[in-house]
């Protein structure tokens, strides 16, 4: 059985992104912002509170996230 791809909707400063949260190594609190560290090496910064994106992965399949301090969370994947 493949492995279900876990997606969300984001907003960035620009438009509305989808974000496959299963290749995320990070995230990382900036502000307002929270940028997001893809394994490829690009980055996305999202409008979003820490705790909005901490809520959102811990709902997520397959795929686990620890809050590390105030400013990181990292994926264990």
């Amino acid at each position: 059985m493949a492995k279900k791809k876990n997606t969300v909707i984001l907003s960035t400063r620009d438009e509305l992104t989808r974000i496959c949260m299963d290749e995320v190594m990070y995230v990382e609190s900036d502000g307002n912002y929270v940028r997001l560290c893809f394994r490829s090496g690009r980055s996305v910064e999202v409008l979003a509170s820490m705790r909005n994106i901490e809520h959102l992965v811990l709902n997520l399949d397959n795929v686990s996230f620890l809050r590390v301090g105030r400013r990181h969370i990292i994926n264990l994947s």
